[in-house]
């Protein structure tokens, strides 16, 4: 009887169907495990998509309480100094709607400046890669558990100067502009009934951003945790 001689491979590589839950929705996907021959690498940051309850736990090791509070539809996500309950460092607040996948964010805000708490001066020298990396990371997780795969915003144009830094804040939240409301139009008047006012809509891609990001979270939380062992 003649048996067949394999391939000589350096390494094997396996795919694995692996699901996790949030706390909203189970999400299915695949990883791939490579398993070499070789000398043993140190294994790579997680590729699963961050969820809000990772985000979560990342921004406690900051001294950073992150909550979500939802009604029906409408959610309300607030980051507070650990060390003082009543500091509002954060927040954003809107509704899903989950049959069209879309994720309605009436607001980002930080309120850092000003407040003179260890937390607050720190998240103020890390700027936005800090408070504001975390807050759109729990934001777009949540609506990924819900189903949702866009976010959209809008800059209001109240004032001219005000409305250019909108713009750009929201840019850096990975939100693109689409479309100038101006009220003069009658392809206005949805936006104008759904947003109250005149600016600039914006959009961002959810599961793009969290792409993005949760590389950068995770490792913040690795150099915390180096930090508070050292």
């Amino acid at each position: 009887m003649v048996k067949s001689r394999p391939l000589l491979k350096t390494t094997n590589t396996t795919i694995y169907k692996i699901s996790y839950k949030t706390q909203h929705h189970c999400i299915h996907g695949f990883k791939s495990i490579s398993q070499t021959s070789q000398q043993p690498q140190s294994p790579p940051l997680s590729s699963k998509v961050i969820t809000f309850e990772e985000v979560q736990t990342i921004a406690l090791s900051k001294n950073i309480a992150l909550s979500l509070k939802t009604i029906g539809p409408f959610y309300r996500i607030v980051c507070r100094d650990t060390s003082s309950p009543d500091t509002i460092l954060a927040m954003t607040n809107g509704f899903v709607m989950t049959p069209l996948r879309l994720m309605h964010c009436d607001t980002l805000q930080i309120f850092t400046q000003g407040i003179q708490t260890d937390t607050a001066r720190q998240a103020r020298a890390t700027s936005f890669l800090g408070l504001g990396l975390l807050l759109g990371g729990a934001t777009f997780a949540y609506g990924l558990s819900c189903g949702c795969t866009k976010a959209e915003i809008l800059a209001i144009n109240d004032d001219d100067a005000w409305h250019r830094r909108l713009v750009a804040y929201y840019s850096r939240f990975g939100f693109e502009p689409v479309v100038e409301v101006t009220g003069g139009r009658l392809s206005d008047l949805p936006h104008m009934l759904v947003w109250g006012g005149a600016g600039t809509r914006m959009d961002a891609d959810i599961p793009a951003m969290l792409n993005k990001w949760q590389r950068s979270i995770r490792r913040s939380n690795v150099s915390s945790d180096s930090n508070s062992k050292g």
